[in-house]
């Protein structure tokens, strides 16, 4: 038979701080999960489109002059982009974005931003897409998920080289 011992004042005091605590960390804990809802993005933010819809895109801005209608955004690495990359797209990486950081007015003025990756697995698009919609640009973020692979199979012009025309957001 166990005989149980009346709780003494200090282990009764010690009870309730820690149930204070825990108490005190678990409000915490829900008020930044659902505090920091509000402003995440997630990829239910993303819109992805398809290579047929970039090939019209890019033929409608041709046809009717309409240059700011479409820019492509390649985040993946240096040596990658410069060794073959969608014609006329911008080479821009994460770091070239901060979090947090105001949209550069360049890029910005864009109807419609696609980036692109090499295939639909690319985790670095969807991080860009991603940066690009919490950063606040206006126009609409699109992530072209067939990437550079779904690009040439269906025929569309790639070029080599450096991107002479920008080296990120300022």
């Amino acid at each position: 038979m166990l005989l149980r011992m009346p709780r003494t004042t200090n282990e009764h005091s010690v009870s309730c701080v820690n149930r204070s605590i825990i108490a005190v960390l678990i409000a915490s804990l829900g008020s930044l999960i659902l505090g920091g809802c509000s402003q995440s993005v997630t990829d239910k933010n993303i819109k992805v489109t398809s290579g047929s819809d970039v090939q019209q895109w890019l033929k409608t801005a041709e046809i009717e002059s309409e240059a700011m209608l479409v820019v492509l955004v390649d985040p993946r690495p240096k040596a990658e982009y410069e060794e073959e990359h969608i014609a006329g797209a911008w080479h821009l990486t994460l770091p070239m974005v901060p979090i947090d950081r105001s949209p550069d007015a360049a890029l910005d003025a864009y109807e419609k931003i696609v980036v692109y990756g090499n295939d639909p697995g690319s985790a670095t698009a969807k991080a860009l897409s991603k940066r690009l919609i919490a950063n606040g640009y206006s126009g609409d973020i699109y992530l072209f998920a067939g990437g550079l692979t779904e690009w040439k199979a269906q025929g569309g012009k790639t070029q080599s080289g450096s991107d002479s025309r920008r080296k990120g957001p300022r």
